[in-house]
This record gives C-alpha cells, structure tokens and sequence, in this order.
C-alpha cells in the first residue's frame, strides 16, 4: 500500500480578482489590445470556477473600443477587443461586484497612431514685405501630437507652402524658410526637420491680401479645421 497521504485541496469561496495576464505595452492609440486576462481566486489566490462578471476600467480617460464587461469563464475573464486613443501612459483595474478589486495593472504606454494631419500656426496679421514665426505640428487622426513610439515624426520633411499670391510690381514670391534658414519660394518642397512632432519656420509675405496658408507632405496637409 501506498504510504504516502494524497490530498487534494480545492479552492475556497471567491474572494478576489488578480491580473492572469497584464495588457502588453506599448500600444498604438486606436489599435486593438493584445488579449489580456484576470481571474476569480479565494482569498489564497487560487482560482475558482465562478462566472461572475467582470468589468474593466483605465486610469484616466475610457477606452475608444472594445466589450468593458465580460463573463468569466472557469473563473477566467479574458478581454480581446480593447482599444484607446489618447496618447499617454495608463493602467487598467478591474471590479466585480463585492470582489476584492484587481488592484492597478502594470503601466501601459499609448502612443500616438501615424501622423494625419498638419497644423500651422502664427500670428494672425502681418505687414507686407514683414516675417511671420509658424509653428507646424503633426497630428494623428485622434488629436494626438505625434512625438514618439513606432509612427513619431521625427526627420526632415518636406513640406510644401501654398495659398498666397506673389505680390504685384515688383513680383515678389511668398517665401517659407527651410531647417538651413534659407528662403524657398511657396509651392517647392521645404526641407524642415520636425523634433517631437514639432516644427518652426519664418514666412515672408509681400501681396497684401486675405490669405490661407496651407502647407502639405506627401499625403497629409493642413486642409480641414479642428472640432
């Protein structure tokens, strides 16, 4: 006969949610989550077979997609559909009921998704023949100024002025200063490095008119207007 005493020990009643698996990092704003789970234990983290529900929520903000809800199953909740948009660094936690909460997962870094758009910005009203400082920004479709992570913006562009008229007699081209300060004429493509998303150049006008400037890179511009 055997001599040994096999026990087996079996869970006790639920009492608690704990991380099974954290949500990966780094994420892109707007794209789905890898899979990440969190599951029903006693009080001694073992895991139970209860089904309760369990709902999920991050630190700041709320997620842009996905099913906050979900049934465990065996004591498993798994979360495969998550999605957010606001560049930052979050957590998720997780409730159910009279559960003991999950506690703060581990941090995860949202970084912005590809550049969409471009914003200039500069003063409103100038002088003929005058400078005009602008600020030219990177946008990714959620509002995201696109500064790190995967899709950063971060390299000389070149971007092409238009949307002003050279001035009448004498005919003088507007001009937009490349990353060297050099004056390149609106409507050829202006070298200018972007550092975090960011970008600065000095615009010379001479027509005095109302005028939009607009500026494009390839497949992105300036055109639209913020909500």
């Amino acid at each position: 006969a055997d001599r040994d005493l096999n026990i087996t020990v079996s869970a006790t009643t639920k009492n608690k949610l704990l991380w099974s698996t954290q949500p990966a990092t780094p994420v892109i704003a707007g794209a789905t989550w890898t899979s990440f789970t969190i599951e029903i234990t006693d009080q001694y983290g073992n895991r139970t077979s209860d089904i309760d529900n369990v709902v999920i929520a991050p630190s700041a903000g709320s997620f842009s997609a996905g099913t906050l809800t979900k049934a465990a199953v065996a004591g498993l909740a798994s979360f495969t559909d998550i999605a957010y948009t606001v560049k930052s660094t979050i957590t998720v936690s997780a409730t159910s009921g009279t559960l003991t909460a999950s506690g703060a997962s581990s941090s995860v870094v949202v970084d912005p998704a590809a550049a969409n758009y471009l914003k200039i910005t500069g003063t409103a009203s100038m002088n003929a023949g005058g400078t005009n400082a602008v600020t030219i920004t990177a946008y990714d479709t959620y509002g995201n100024t696109v500064t790190t992570g995967a899709n950063n913006y971060n390299a000389s562009k070149n971007i092409t002025f238009s949307g002003v008229n050279s001035s009448h007699n004498p005919a003088t081209s507007p001009t937009a200063t490349n990353s060297s300060s050099a004056d390149v004429n609106f409507g050829t493509a202006t070298a200018i490095t972007f550092t975090n998303g960011v970008a600065t150049s000095t615009l010379k006008l001479y027509k005095a008119e109302a005028a939009e400037v607009d500026i494009t890179d390839g497949t992105i511009n300036s055109t639209g207007a913020d909500d």
